[in-house]
């Protein structure tokens, strides 16, 4: 399938009225692929377009902003009412699903690498949510994910506390010539960026504890969001990065369609998908008038292999084998081989001088302290020997 050469209508006539914009919410009780999916492609159409720099195309790119803020305002009243914690934990889930998947297909060992890096974060956050969510709700997270993943410890959500020197990394080379790899990156950025300005907002919640660490979240993905961004890299002129957040736009929505079971949504990816397809050859447009000796990024090229949301239990096991690894300016290393006198070190004491107060710690300290042990679901004891005591929580672990 390739995007650019799909039949397409008018993008104005994607516009809808209100009563398409504001379908009821959805069953999805029970079925968190379901639930990631729409979440995801919500997360995908939050940023802008780019500014052009004419009228005309100006006026192109904010037409292609309405339709896209419509399509997200769609998917966002599809969703079923819940709770912000389990609406985190849906989002957090959304994120281990969407990372197992696009490392699974990575051919860059580069991206891969991080990839598999911050997977067992990603894990801690979710498991920590659950702990929250059955502390502090009486709700076991097992039954909102409808037991689809484990929930257990990962890299512990205080050793993801790095100093931002360390989060930066260089532009990846040649990210414009790989459809794959440029897709997967996009969306973790934007999916990173969007959940942690969704945790942020949740500040609002009356449960002191709960508020501790939502904000402990959101600062653990905002650096991810930054590791994503640096191997994306910036400065692109506005009318590529059109074309190429278009190209993603069409990459996603192909690849929900191709796994949608539920029959009230795939009509709708099927929708998304060609509206995306309009954008993606209106943009070409533009990108030709002002390049027109230069090729078009993937123009002669099928959509690369569809990223599978799944419950990838196998692959999060392998990954819990980097938890006592951490970032020195952007490179891989066991924390043992920090010299003394590292920024991680001097930040950890900054943020997490008593590690008693740091949220995510306390958390599972308090729901340990009521029941006995933590929350978590496993199919088999933890991969890793330090994290299988559920009376205790080994904050040493990655720092």
């Amino acid at each position: 399938m390739n995007p650019y050469e799909a039949s397409v209508q008018p993008i104005s006539r994607s516009l809808r009225s209100w009563q398409a914009l504001l379908p009821p919410s959805l069953n999805l009780r029970g079925q968190p692929l379901a639930r990631s999916r729409l979440l995801l492609a919500a997360c995908a159409l939050e940023t802008a377009p780019p500014m052009l720099n004419d009228a005309e195309s100006q006026r192109q790119a904010a037409l292609i902003r309405r339709v896209e803020r419509q399509l997200r305002l769609r998917f966002l009243s599809l969703m079923p009412h819940e709770g912000v914690c389990e609406h985190l934990l849906t989002a957090l889930f959304m994120l281990s699903a969407l990372t197992c998947a696009a490392a699974r297909r990575e051919q860059s060992a580069e991206v891969r690498g991080v990839l598999d890096f911050l997977l067992p974060e990603n894990c801690d956050m979710l498991y920590r949510t659950a702990n929250l969510l059955s502390l502090e709700y009486g709700v076991s997270a097992g039954e909102v994910l409808g037991n689809q993943t484990e929930l257990m410890p990962g890299r512990p959500c205080i050793a993801a506390h790095r100093h931002p020197y360390d989060d930066v990394r260089p532009p990846l080379k040649g990210i414009e010539s790989s459809a794959s790899s440029f897709v997967s990156l996009y969306l973790l950025h934007a999916a990173a960026r969007s959940v942690s300005r969704m945790a942020a907002n949740a500040l609002q919640a009356e449960n002191p504890r709960a508020r501790a660490l939502y904000a402990e979240l959101s600062l653990i993905l905002s650096e991810h969001a930054a590791q994503y961004g640096g191997l994306l890299g910036c400065g692109r002129a506005p009318d590529l990065e059109l074309l190429l957040r278009a190209y993603a736009h069409c990459s996603l929505f192909s690849d929900l369609a191709g796994q949608e079971e539920n029959a009230d949504l795939l009509p709708i990816w099927r929708e998304a998908y060609s509206a995306c397809c309009a954008h993606l050859q209106k943009a070409r447009e533009l990108y030709r008038r002002r390049r027109p000796a230069r090729p078009v990024p993937f123009e002669g090229e099928a959509l690369p292999p569809p990223l599978l949301l799944r419950a990838d239990k196998g692959y999060i096991r392998g990954a819990m084998n980097s938890v006592g690894l951490t970032v020195r300016r952007g490179r891989r290393l066991p924390v043992g081989m920090l010299p003394a006198d590292a920024d991680f070190f001097r930040y950890q004491q900054q943020m997490n001088d008593d590690p008693l107060r740091v949220p995510s710690h306390a958390v599972v300290a308090a729901h340990i302290l009521k029941t006995g042990r933590d929350f978590r679901l496993e199919l088999a004891p933890h991969p890793i020997e330090m994290l299988r005591n559920r009376a205790a929580d080994p904050v040493s672990v990655g720092r």
